[in-house]
């Protein structure tokens, strides 16, 4: 279930601020990441990338 809540809560809060920001998402080139928890293959970041 915190899969599913992270990744659209992430995927909305990047694109909130991509929006006040006049961007989309094909603006950004790069997003940096790093998890210790281990407990999500892929990690959040790879599956929050593929809702934007």
């Amino acid at each position: 279930m915190w899969s599913d809540v992270g990744r659209r809560f992430g995927g909305q809060a990047i694109c909130g601020v991509l929006a006040s920001a006049g961007l989309v998402a094909s603006n950004i080139d790069l997003i940096v990441t790093t998890s210790v928890s281990g407990l999500a293959v892929p990690s959040q970041d790879v599956r929050i990338g593929n809702v934007l």
